[in-house]
């Protein structure tokens, strides 16, 4: 056993680092997932994966984005932008923190104090090389499925 005390539980077996040193996955509940308020996580399978802090490249892109789709939804009064920090439960256990959220007026979804439920109009996943495979292989086809 490997002890960390970043996050909760505080003991995981070695296997759950697999061959991503910048992401833990480790087996959770939604309501484990939910304790953890502000850590940058995502949910789904049964499973919490915890990213590392993002590259000044990666959040320079995403700055870039953000900007862009803000100053497009404020002068046509679409909508709201979210940052990376907004957590978007997809329903059939997905809950993912895009990079860059955009939810148009009107949109059926809901707000709670945690997360939006529904699907955005926008989502935005700036690909990293050391995020790819999750990005692609684990949320694209999520995103997919949800609309």
């Amino acid at each position: 056993m490997k002890t960390t005390n970043l996050f909760p539980p505080k003991t995981f077996p070695e296997s759950y680092l697999h061959d991503r040193p910048w992401m833990l996955v480790l087996p959770g509940t939604p309501a484990d997932y939910y304790s953890l308020e502000e850590a940058k996580a995502d949910y789904y399978n049964g499973m919490i994966a915890y990213h590392s802090p993002a590259s000044p490249l990666h959040e320079s892109v995403t700055a870039k984005l953000l900007a862009q789709i803000l100053v497009f939804a404020q002068q046509r009064n679409a909508g709201e932008v979210y940052g990376s920090n907004l957590a978007v439960a997809l329903g059939q256990g997905y809950i993912f923190m895009p990079d860059v959220t955009f939810i148009a007026k009107g949109n059926p979804g809901s707000f709670s104090r945690t997360e939006f439920t529904g699907v955005p109009e926008i989502v935005v996943e700036v690909q990293s090389p050391s995020t790819a495979q999750h990005d692609l292989h684990t949320k694209r086809p999520a995103y997919q499925a949800a609309g």
